[in-house]
């Protein structure tokens, strides 16, 4: 797909039929989440509107802070939470947020490098990692951390 330049194939049977469309969001969604099971790949999640709603609902789109907003902003969540000042856990849910946007970024990087640059082996050997690496910051936010086995 990458160096045909496409962002879609289909899948044929035997007799040219097509079956279905693989695109490149499948791969991603697969390199994320794993292969679907039984061939079965939900669908896109897609925002439900009310339909006794007459207003169109558009996305609601925010805009990114400056770095040195992001910062400043960092720089207030630490002070909440290590001064236990944080009531409302704005600190803590800031915190907890960079980390976890720190990890899907590197992750993010990894699989746009591997879907351009030719899917190479230590590509996506670094991909898994960061990928892994993510679960398991996510495993000991939320303490669902397992204790590894000695042996492992």
């Amino acid at each position: 797909m990458v160096g045909a330049g496409v962002h879609a194939v289909p899948v044929v049977d035997d007799e040219g039929r097509v079956l279905g469309l693989v695109t490149t969001t499948d791969v991603i969604r697969s390199l994320l989440r794993g292969p679907p099971r039984r061939g079965f790949v939900p669908p896109m999640r897609t925002p439900q509107i009310s339909p006794d709603d007459d207003s169109r609902q558009e996305a609601e789109y925010r805009l990114k802070p400056t770095d040195a907003e992001y910062r400043t902003a960092l720089r207030s969540a630490v002070e909440l939470h290590v001064e236990e000042r944080d009531q409302r856990f704005l600190g803590k849910t800031l915190l907890y947020l960079d980390q976890r946007r720190n990890n899907l970024e590197q992750v993010l990087t990894l699989a746009d490098r591997f879907l351009r640059a030719g899917q190479d082996e230590q590509t996506h050997a670094l991909l898994l990692k960061s990928i892994h690496a993510a679960k398991r910051v996510e495993e000991h936010a939320t303490g669902q951390a397992r204790v590894p086995f000695p042996l492992e």
